[in-house]
């Protein structure tokens, strides 16, 4: 089928999973995808709409996915208020995220900010997860990078802003961050920020 239509409603409620890296537990998961056949023939919108808890924060997906032919368009919003993030030896860190994503065909949008109100950092050592360089590691040259972006393109602009309980001790260091970076980035292109981060 050349451009399918896909209708119908899809749920999920009440679902819990604990990830073992950041070692906290989602709760309260709920996830709904619907979409109504109009009758024209035309591609069929679905309605995506999920949420859940880490820490006692809400983190919700909403938006819409359309499937036109061989193009897959998006408009998606990822939005939370002090979702835990990390909870284990290492790090306990809280996250505030408001993003917006655009997906047209093979182009990607992502746009918005995430803040960080709280988080207790500690790092005694590099942790044993930390990545390394491989024996085995492949160089991605110029041309390399330009048939990717040839394919595939993004662009990114996204603000981390850290609140007045962003704590970091590690490696003789005992120190508050606080401030404002914007990052962007775009296909092809190497990342730029712009903004201030403070140690106290």
């Amino acid at each position: 089928v050349a451009e399918p239509v896909i209708t119908g409603l899809l749920n999920f409620a009440n679902g819990e999973a604990t990830l073992l890296g950041p070692d906290i537990t989602l709760k309260e998961i709920e996830l709904s995808v619907s979409g109504t056949d109009t009758g024209s023939g035309e591609p069929v919108p679905l309605t995506v709409n999920s949420q859940l808890r880490s820490g006692g924060g809400p983190l919700s997906l909403t938006g819409q996915v359309l499937y036109s032919g061989s193009d897959l368009n998006a408009d998606l919003a990822l939005k939370g208020e002090r979702f835990q993030m990390m909870n284990n030896k290492l790090a306990q860190v809280y996250a505030s995220p408001d993003l917006a994503l655009s997906l047209r065909g093979q182009r990607l949008e992502l746009l918005g900010n995430i803040a960080i109100p709280e988080a207790d950092i500690a790092l005694k050592r590099v942790p044993e997860s930390a990545v390394v360089v491989s024996d085995d590691q492949v160089l991605i040259t110029e041309d390399d990078s330009q048939r990717a972006v040839g394919r595939y393109s993004y662009s990114s602009a996204v603000t981390l802003a850290l609140g007045d309980a962003v704590q970091f001790q590690g490696f003789g260091l005992d120190a508050r961050f606080a401030g404002d970076l914007q990052v962007k980035q775009s296909s092809g292109e190497p990342a730029l920020g712009n903004g201030e981060i403070r140690i106290a």
